[in-house]
């Protein structure tokens, strides 16, 4: 008989549970260890990550302090050398303390160094490079450099360098200048300080300065030639540029500027800069006339700041004026253009300007019509056994002396065709005169010898002719 033999994976342990599937839970758990432990492994290290580059931050900022205080600066590098001829040359030191005061605590301290006490970071190198003359008599500038040690590199990604300015003894050689003291470079005067003027408002802008950073530029104006400096506060920024607003228009505002930073601060930048803000100009109303053939222009004043200069253009396209061609040019209010076609519109526009802006007007049209001319009368009427005659002589025809009237028929041609007609009396004998404004017919009533002179005008609303009549009447 055969025995049969049993499979110890799959027997049940008194909870219920078979050994394979303790197994499988053993190995997931850990796999699941594992995983949490890495995990803390990558906490850990980006922990220690975030550190160091606090510790370097801090430490760096120490160290500003530092090269800004030209004592504390210069016994940490008094009596090193550089060649001055090598743009490579470089100065290295074993340690940075924090002043020059025995027992000062370190800052840095290379690593292989001994000390009494711990620094605030063991580094790979300090150093002093990028050396450069300033122009100055034995001024150079260079960069502090800390290089962090290999293994800290992963967690101090970059270093800023710290300008530091230091002066060489003289009497050393070019290729073995002796450094004697230190400090940082120092903040300067910011420079180039220049205003735009705009609608109560002024746009400022300046250079950088020099000096440790960060530097805040403080902004001051005033009303008052000379002021600026203790005047009002209008901007403090670390940029470049600053927008005031709020000014009052076509009012000179003074502007001057410091730089601050966290261990001095600078003059106030002088001269002053001069800022007049100015209202924008509005769009100018053109008007526009005829007489002949020239077309009138006139405007008044629009609204804006003093100083506008106006400039008309012509065209004889409409819509064109904008772009046309200078016709006038002039602080003014008014311009004639003359010399135009007969029969013909022409188009105009003016353009207001001060520093500020430019407004365009309305374009408007001007009509040049043909000038109006007056037609003496060909035929005159008058009563039977009369002669009457005009700019001309006629001798008496009888001696009768009754009452007598004659009728002249004036007319008009060109122009618009709309005519009104006038008379002005020049020399009279007491004769009765009476011109039809709108037919011009003239009717002269007399009983004596005549010889009288009269004016006679036509218009036809744009234009005007007229004529000096010698008038003959004879019985």
């Amino acid at each position: 008989m055969k025995t049969r033999r049993a499979n110890i994976f799959f027997y049940r342990s008194s909870e219920g549970f078979t050994l394979i599937e303790i197994l499988v839970s053993l190995g997931l758990v850990g796999i699941i260890s594992m995983a949490i432990a890495a995990l803390f492994h990558v906490m850990n290290e980006e922990q220690r990550n975030i550190k160091a580059r606090m510790e370097m931050a801090t430490a760096l900022q120490m160290a500003q302090g530092v090269l800004a205080r030209t004592q504390d600066c210069s016994c940490q590098f008094q009596g090193k050398r550089f060649d001055s001829t090598s743009a490579s040359s470089s100065v290295d030191i074993d340690r940075f303390k924090l002043n020059c005061l025995p027992g000062a605590p370190e800052v840095f301290r290379k690593t292989g160094v001994g000390g009494v006490s711990g620094p605030e970071l063991i580094v790979d190198r300090i150093s002093l490079s990028q050396i450069q003359a300033t122009g100055n008599s034995e001024e150079f500038i260079g960069k502090f450099m800390v290089t962090p040690l290999t293994g800290s590199s992963s967690r101090i990604q970059r270093v800023i360098p710290l300008n530091v300015r230091f002066y060489t003894d003289p009497a050393t050689p070019a290729n073995s200048k002796r450094i004697v003291a230190c400090g940082a470079v120092p903040i300067s005067v910011p420079a180039n300080l220049a205003a735009v003027a705009g609608d109560a408002r002024c746009s400022l802008s300046w250079s950088e300065s020099a000096g440790a950073k960060p530097i805040v530029y403080v902004v001051k104006t005033s009303t008052t030639p000379g002021g600026a400096s203790t005047g009002g506060t209008v901007c403090s920024t670390p940029a470049n540029n600053c927008l005031v607003t709020g000014l009052a228009n076509d009012v000179d505002h003074y502007f001057s500027i410091q730089a601050v930073n966290q261990t001095e601060a600078s003059a106030f930048a002088t001269p002053e800069v001069i800022c007049h803000p100015l209202q924008p100009v509005s769009a100018p109303t053109l008007m526009v006339s005829n007489t002949g053939t020239a077309c009138n222009l006139s405007w008044a004043r629009p609204a804006g700041s003093p100083t506008i200069s106006y400039t008309v253009k012509h065209s004889a396209v409409a819509g064109g004026s904008a772009t046309g061609v200078v016709v006038c040019s002039t602080t003014g209010y008014s311009c004639v253009h003359s010399g135009l076609p007969v029969n013909s519109t022409q188009f105009y526009s003016l353009m207001a300007t001060n520093p500020v802006n430019s407004a365009l007007s309305v374009e408007v049209a001007c009509f040049v019509p043909s000038p109006t001319i007056l037609v003496l009368p060909a035929i005159v009427t008058g009563p039977v056994g009369r002669r009457w005659g005009i700019n001309t002589f006629l001798p008496p025809n009888n001696g009768r002396v009754n009452s007598t009237q004659a009728v002249f028929n004036f007319s008009a041609s060109g122009g618009t065709g709309r005519y009104t007609y006038s008379i002005r009396i020049l020399a009279s004998h007491g004769e009765a005169i009476s011109m039809n404004a709108t037919t011009g017919v003239l009717t002269v009533t007399g009983d004596r010898n005549r010889n009288s002179s009269y004016e006679v005008t036509v218009s036809d609303g744009i234009t005007r002719a007229s004529q000096v009549i010698n008038l003959n009447m004879w019985w």
